[in-house]
């Protein structure tokens, strides 16, 4: 009986003092690390494909803001703290269907929190269907047609103006110069198609007639019959919706029939480096709409006055910011807001995070550095008013309205023989 609880008392002796160095040895442990939280931003962009040249422009545009904001310690939010971001990027291959995949991909597996829009209408009209699905909100730079905002869509924003609003502009300022009429054409995609509506509807408001109006298949690349039907009009201007591609193949079509109307304006594409470097002198006097000018009266707490946000710009891309650009950072800055307002930290996975953050930007009525933005209750933006710029000596110039402008409009642009 003696022996049995000696035994007893040592065995007990043995566990508490394997207890007590087991005790000892997590207290002496360093502490687990603490997953650090940040906010992950998803996008499939076409870095790639026919689109690839604008892509990575926008790309570029939502990188500036990521190094403004990280370089600011993240996003402020309601809790007093701040979050660095990350943006996890696919190539899209400047295809719909794959932009679509992707952006499922990184809601359903990368678990991002927003997804920056793609480039194209007809990318972010696939791919806004699934971020509707998953009531992850879309706001992006790059898509603007009208047929992307009939949908009711809840979670797709733009910081663009309707593409079927961008014409407005351009006949305000070339009526201006005495333009009389105007040949709008268009490739048959969604934003080419709305943005050449634009421009026929805003014509006959400022007195220019349109003397023709064609669409025609995408994949057409011989310009030169769409050319020999404009040169027999004789339009004053020539109106395109397009993206860089389109826009330089009617300029190449246009120099080899010697084909001189008075303005060549385009809904996108001109301002990008790519146009001036594969036109050379041939890019000169094209015009495009624009959302910034350095002149603007615009200013934020992140990135200072319009003039700051071209010279930092500028100063690290060696190019000029665009309206895409303007766009996509001013995206960045109405996420900072609408994240603050709606209280979230990341992430943003819960059913109520999500809507309380969708909400939030729904409401967001900003000043930037890029441009003002309000948005429709239909998610594109309304609130800013718009300018032109034209190619001038291979620099893209704003050229109106006069408080934004930097040189003065060439109108009439000179004829192929006369220039340089």
């Amino acid at each position: 009986m003696k022996k049995t609880q000696t035994a007893i008392v040592g065995i007990v002796i043995i566990v508490i003092l394997v207890v007590a160095g087991v005790a000892v040895y997590y207290m002496t442990m360093p502490p687990a690390p603490v997953e650090k939280k940040y906010f992950k931003i998803g996008c499939a962009i076409s870095l790639t494909g026919m689109l690839a040249a604008n892509g990575k422009s926008l790309q570029q545009g939502y990188e500036f803001w990521l190094t403004n904001v990280n370089k600011r310690g993240g996003i402020l939010c309601a809790d007093g703290n701040r979050y660095p971001v990350q943006i996890i990027y696919y190539d899209d291959k400047s295809d719909a269907a794959t932009t679509a995949k992707l952006v499922e991909k990184l809601i359903t597996e990368d678990k991002v929190d927003v997804i920056f829009g793609p480039f194209s209408s007809g990318c972010v009209g696939p791919s806004s269907a699934v971020t509707e699905k998953y009531k992850v909100v879309m706001i992006e730079a790059a898509g603007n047609a009208d047929t992307l905002f009939a949908r009711g869509f809840k979670y797709l924003f733009t910081t663009l103006k309707v593409a079927n609003e961008l014409g407005e502009a351009y006949m305000r300022e070339l009526a201006k110069q005495g333009a009389k009429t105007v040949a709008v054409i268009a490739p048959d995609e969604p934003f080419y198609v709305s943005a050449a509506e634009g421009f026929k509807n805003y014509a006959p408001k400022y007195g220019i007639q349109v003397v023709h109006y064609e669409r025609f298949p995408f994949e057409i690349k011989d310009y030169a019959p769409i050319v020999t039907k404009l040169k027999a009009l004789n339009p004053d201007i020539v109106a395109m919706g397009s993206h860089t591609v389109p826009a330089m193949l009617l300029m190449k079509a246009a120099k080899e029939a010697d084909f001189n109307p008075k303005a060549y304006v385009f809904s996108f594409g001109t301002m990008i480096p790519s146009f001036v470097k594969e036109l050379g002198k041939s890019a000169e006097y094209a015009m495009e709409y624009t959302a910034i000018s350095e002149s603007a009266t615009f200013k934020d707490d992140y990135f200072g006055t319009a003039k700051d946000f071209y010279k930092a710009y500028y100063n690290l891309y060696q190019t000029y910011p665009d309206s895409t650009i303007s766009a996509a950072v001013s995206a960045g800055v109405a996420i900072e807001v609408a994240v603050k307002n709606s209280g979230v930290v990341p992430p943003i996975s819960s059913e109520d995070a999500k809507v309380k953050f969708r909400d939030a930007l729904a409401k967001v009525d900003i000043m930037t550095a890029g441009q003002p933005v309000k948005f429709h209750e239909k998610g594109w933006n309304i609130a800013n008013p718009l300018g032109l710029v034209q190619i001038q000596k291979g620099v893209p110039v704003c050229v109106g309205p006069a408080d934004w402008a930097t040189a003065k409009m060439v109108y009439p642009c000179p004829p192929w023989k006369e220039r340089p």
